[in-house]
């Protein structure tokens, strides 16, 4: 993926970019740079940067420079972004599961006990 596209999914699979939308979508109303930073434990720094990425995609947006900020997308934009973090979670949580069953794995057969099996689909 190259230019603005390739960007805009950089940021949405970045971890600040992502928890900052997430909020804006569940607190449902504008939300102060100082209010995201407490909610979310980023240092300011960070709240800054990413929200002006966000603002330049048309994510966010806010009335003025010191206003607080708001989501900015149409309802069927934001049904699409609730399945993809629901889908993020999901994999975020089957590649633990699978990580922590390829360890336990691991150290069985190091201990004689146990031979590796390939991950399949059904786990």
């Amino acid at each position: 993926m190259a230019g603005a596209d390739g960007k805009v999914f950089e940021l949405l699979a970045d971890e600040p970019g992502r928890e900052l939308l997430r909020v804006l979508l569940q607190e449902r109303r504008p939300q102060t740079q100082r209010e995201l930073a407490a909610l979310l434990g980023f240092n300011s720094s960070t709240i800054s940067r990413r929200m002006a990425e966000l603002e330049e995609f048309g994510l966010v947006s806010r009335a003025s420079p010191h206003a607080p900020y708001e989501v900015e997308f149409r309802d069927e934009t934001y049904g699409l972004l609730i399945a993809a973090a629901a889908l993020t979670s999901a994999v975020a949580q089957r590649r633990a599961d699978e990580t922590a069953r390829y360890e336990a794995e691991l150290r069985n057969e190091s201990s004689g006990r146990a031979r590796l099996r390939p991950v399949t689909e059904d786990g």
